[in-house]
């Protein structure tokens, strides 16, 4: 995974942009926050974050850094996350995050031999709380 993320940031146009979660401790890599363009000045949010290391706000910290880059730096108006309906822990970080639920949508993701549906959330530029988060984290 990691080498294909490393291969995409150097295409031109670039169509994602990835951060890796490491641990403070040690550095070793526990996850990671992305977000793919999608649309007119529009990304996805995506992250992962080792089982084991859930609850310390890693995704939350990193997500803030990636999506204060988007609007900053690059330029986005809108951020999405699509999210499964049983999800409660990563449904928990867009909020604190100041996510908007738009809606479900059905039969969204085949995973696991079955059809799921997506919880879709967004977050707009001018709704971002720029005073809170700083953009010094992503190059």
């Amino acid at each position: 995974m990691l080498e294909g993320a490393i291969e995409r940031a150097q295409l031109v146009p670039r169509t994602e942009y990835y951060l890796a979660v490491t641990l403070p401790r040690t550095g070793q890599v526990i996850g990671f926050v992305r977000l793919g363009f999608s649309g007119q000045n529009a990304a996805k949010l995506g992250y992962a974050i080792r089982a084991d290391e859930w609850g310390h706000g890693y995704a939350t910290d990193a997500a803030q850094a990636l999506i204060s880059y988007g609007f900053s730096k690059l330029g986005l108006h809108r951020i999405s996350a699509a999210i499964g309906p049983d999800n409660a822990v990563s449904i928990t970080v867009v909020k604190k995050l100041g996510f908007t639920l738009e809606g479900r949508i059905r039969d969204h993701v085949f995973t696991n031999g079955a059809w799921r549906d997506s919880l879709l959330y967004s977050l707009l530029e001018h709704e971002w709380n720029y005073a809170a988060y700083s953009v010094d984290a992503v190059g």
